[in-house]
C-alpha cells in the first residue's frame, strides 16, 4: 500500500530529483566568482573585485535559498502523502469484515503494515533530492576541475574511492554490531526484569549465584558490543578526517606546482579546492544514505 501511493506519486518525486540536478548545477556558479574575486585581488584591481564579491555573495544566497525552498516543498509533500497513506490504512483496516481480520491477525499481514510505517520516518524525499543534488556536482566538479588539470581529479577520484571502499566496510561493521547491540541489550534487560521480578523465588532456591553469574555474562557481553561501536565511530570519523586532509594536501601540493610553473592561478587553485568538496561531498553523502534509499526498493 505505502509503495503504490509513492508510485502514484512518481511524477512528483522525479521532479523534485531533476530540480536537485538544477540546483547542484546551478551551485558551480558561486565557485566561478569566487576565482574571480580572488585572481582580481591579487592583480590589485578594487573595482573587478567588489563587482564579483557582490556577484559572488548574490549568487550564493539566492542558489541556497532555492535549495532550503525546495526541501521544505519536499519535505512538506511527503509528510502530507504520509498523513495520507496513514489515514487511508486505518479506513481500509475499519472497513474490513471481522472474519478477514481475524485471519490477518494469525499472519504477518500487521507486522509488515507496522514495519511500513516505521519506514515513512525515514523521509525519502529529502534524500531524493540531495541524491539528485550530488549526482550533478559530482559531475560539474568533475569537468571543471579536469579543464584546469585532469592529474588533480585523477588523484581526487583514486583518494575518494579507496575512501568509499574503507568507509562502506567501516559502515558495515557498525550495522552490525549495533544489531548484535539491540539483541543483547534486549537480553540484558529481559534477564535484568526476570530477577527484579522473581527475586523472591531466587532466593527461596538459593539461586542467586546462578543468576548473577547469568547477568554479568550477558552485561558484559553487552558492553564489549557498546565498545565494539564506540571504537568503530571513533575510527571512523578520523578516516574520514584523515582522507579529507590528504586530498586536501594533494590539491595544494599539485596546485601550488602549478601555480608556481605560471599554469595556474591562485584564484584557480583556490577554486579547485572548494570544487573537491563538490565531488567529495557527494560520495560520502550517498555511502552515508544508502541503507534509508536501499530501504524503499
Amino acid at each position: 500500500m505505502i509503495r503504490d501511493k509513492y508510485k502514484k506519486n512518481f511524477p512528483k518525486i522525479l521532479l523534485l530529483f531533476l530540480t536537485g540536478i538544477i540546483v547542484g548545477s546551478l551551485s558551480i556558479f558561486p565557485m566561478v566568482f569566487i576565482q574571480k574575486v580572488i585572481d582580481y585581488l591579487t592583480l590589485g584591481v578594487q573595482s573587478e573585485f567588489i563587482k564579483y564579491i557582490i556577484l559572488y555573495s548574490l549568487v550564493y544566497i539566492f542558489v541556497n535559498m532555492f535549495k532550503i525552498a525546495l526541501i521544505n516543498f519536499g519535505s512538506k509533500f511527503e509528510l502530507n502523502l504520509n498523513r495520507e497513506i496513514k489515514d487511508d490504512i486505518v479506513e481500509s483496516v475499519l472497513n474490513t469484515k471481522i472474519d478477514q481480520l481475524e485471519q490477518a491477525g494469525r499472519s504477518n499481514v500487521f507486522n509488515v503494515i507496522i514495519d511500513d510505517l516505521k519506514a515513512l520516518d525515514d523521509k525519502l524525499i529529502p534524500l531524493i533530492f540531495d541524491l539528485g543534488f550530488s549526482i550533478s556536482s559530482f559531475i560539474i566538479g568533475s569537468i571543471i576541475i579536469i579543464k584546469y588539470d585532469y592529474i588533480m581529479l585523477f588523484a581526487m577520484i583514486i583518494i575518494s574511492a579507496i575512501s568509499t571502499l574503507v568507509i562502506q566496510k567501516i559502515l558495515q561493521s557498525s550495522e552490525t554490531a549495533s544489531e548484535k547491540s539491540q539483541i543483547q541489550r534486549l537480553n540484558v534487560i529481559n534477564k535484568f526484569f526476570d530477577i527484579i521480578v522473581g527475586a523472591r523465588d531466587i532466593k527461596l532456591f538459593n539461586k542467586e549465584k546462578v543468576f548473577t553469574s547469568e547477568f554479568h555474562e550477558e552485561n558484559h557481553e553487552l558492553t564489549k558490543l557498546d565498545k565494539k561501536i564506540v571504537n568503530i565511530k571513533n575510527v571512523s570519523q578520523a578516516l574520514v578526517s584523515l582522507l579529507f586532509n590528504l586530498i586536501m594536501a594533494t590539491l595544494i601540493f599539485i596546485g601550488g606546482m602549478r601555480v608556481s610553473q605560471g599554469s595556474l592561478s591562485v584564484g584557480a587553485l583556490i577554486a579547485i579546492i572548494l570544487y573537491a568538496s563538490m565531488i567529495t561531498d557527494p560520495i560520502f553523502n550517498i555511502i552515508e544514505n544508502q541503507k534509508e534509499i536501499s530501504a524503499f526498493k
